[in-house]
C-alpha cells in the first residue's frame, strides 16, 4: 500500500510491556517495523493507542502509596500515559527510520457531554484485576462499580467507569496541520475527557473508548483506511461458543447485522466493530481489524477482518 492516509489504532494490551528500559520486546519491535515500513512507502500515518494497562499500573501504584501520596484524578493519569506511550512510540519509530521522517506526539483532549447516558451505566474496565471477594469489599468501601468483564482469554472482576461518546477532538486542527509534516501520534487512550463551558475546559473522570475516538479522527482527517490493531487475528462470531467462527471479510450491512445480533462483547470487540461501522458508513472507505503482529499481512489481505461498503 502506497500514498494512502492511514489511521492506526494500537490496542493498550498490545503494548502492555513497553520497553522503558530501552530493550524493546520482539512484538513491540515488529509493530514499530511494520508501521515504519508503511511510512517508507509514502503513506501518511496517524497513530492512536490504548492505555488501559498503563493507567491500571498507575492506579495500582496510587492504591499502594495512598497513605503517603495523594492520588491524582483519572483524567490526569490519561494525560500522563498519553505522554508516556507517545514518547516511546515516537522514540522507537524515529530510531527505526533513522530520523528521516519526523514523528510528533500531540497531547489530545476530547470534548464529551456531561449528560451522556453512559454515565448512568459504566462499562469501561480500568485498573487491576480483583477476586470476587475483593470486588465486593471495594464496592462497599469505595463505591466502585465492579463488573465481571472479558479479559485476555477469559473473564475477570475489574472496576468500570463511564465511557462517554467523543463529541469533538479539541486539537483536531493541529493534528491536520502536522499530518503533512510527518507521523502523528494523537488521541491516546481515547483522548483526555473534558467538558467545555464558556470557553473554560474541565477534565472529567471517565474513559472515552479509544476506538470510537480513532474512528472519529479517521473520519475528520479523511483517512483512506481505519486500522484497529488488537491481540486477536480476526473478528469472531459466536465468541466463546462451540460454533465460534472467524470472519475474514464482511460487508457493512453484514457487520451491522452481526452487531445487532449481539455477537460482540462490551468492552472488547463491540466498540471496535462500532468504530469500523461508523467509519465505513461515513466515508465509504474500508476498515480493518487485525492482530498487531500481522499488520502488513492484513493490509495485503492475508489476515485480519476487512469491513467494506
Amino acid at each position: 500500500m502506497e500514498n494512502k492516509r492511514l489511521v492506526i489504532a494500537v490496542g493498550g494490551n498490545a503494548i502492555e510491556n513497553l520497553p522503558v528500559d530501552d530493550k524493546p520486546n520482539y512484538e513491540f519491535k515488529e509493530l514499530i517495523k511494520q508501521i515504519s515500513i508503511l511510512a517508507k512507502y509514502n503513506n501518511e500515518i496517524i497513530i492512536t493507542h490504548g492505555n488501559g494497562p498503563q493507567v491500571g499500573y498507575l492506579l495500582l501504584q496510587q492504591e499502594i502509596a495512598k497513605e503517603e501520596v495523594k492520588g491524582m484524578p483519572l483524567y490526569i493519569l490519561i494525560a500522563m500515559t498519553q505522554a508516556q506511550i507517545g514518547y516511546i512510540l515516537q522514540k522507537e519509530i524515529s530510531s527505526f527510520l533513522m530520523q528521516k521522517i519526523p514523528v510528533f506526539t500531540i497531547l489530545t483532549q476530547v470534548e464529551i457531554d456531561e449528560n451522556d447516558p453512559n454515565f448512568k451505566n459504566p462499562t469501561k474496565p480500568i485498573g487491576p484485576i480483583y477476586t470476587k471477594s475483593e470486588a465486593i469489599k471495594l464496592s462497599k468501601e469505595k463505591g466502585y462499580v465492579i463488573k465481571k468483564v472479558p479479559y485476555k482469554n477469559g473473564f475477570a472482576y475489574r472496576r468500570v467507569v463511564a465511557s462517554p461518546e467523543p463529541k469533538r477532538i479539541v486539537e483536531l486542527e493541529i493534528i491536520k496541520e502536522m499530518i503533512n509534516k510527518g507521523i502523528v501520534i494523537s488521541c491516546g487512550g481515547g483522548g483526555i475527557p473534558v467538558i467545555i463551558k464558556d470557553r473554560m475546559i474541565k477534565g472529567v473522570d471517565a474513559v472515552i473508548d479509544k476506538d470510537l475516538t480513532c474512528s472519529k479522527l479517521a473520519i475528520e482527517v479523511e483517512a483512506d483506511m481505519l486500522i484497529i490493531l488488537t491481540n486477536v487475528e480476526k473478528v469472531k462470531l459466536n465468541f466463546g461458543k462451540p460454533d465460534e467462527k472467524e470472519v475474514s471479510k464482511m460487508s457493512l450491512e453484514e457487520a451491522k447485522k452481526y452487531f445487532e445480533e449481539g455477537h460482540f462483547l462490551e468492552g472488547s470487540m463491540k466498540p471496535k466493530m462500532q468504530a469500523c461501522i461508523n467509519f465505513v458508513e461515513a466515508t465509504k472507505r474500508p476498515a480493518l481489524i487485525a492482530s498487531t503482529k500481522h499488520l502488513l499481512d492484513s493490509i495485503n489481505g492475508y489476515n485480519g477482518t476487512l469491513i467494506f461498503i
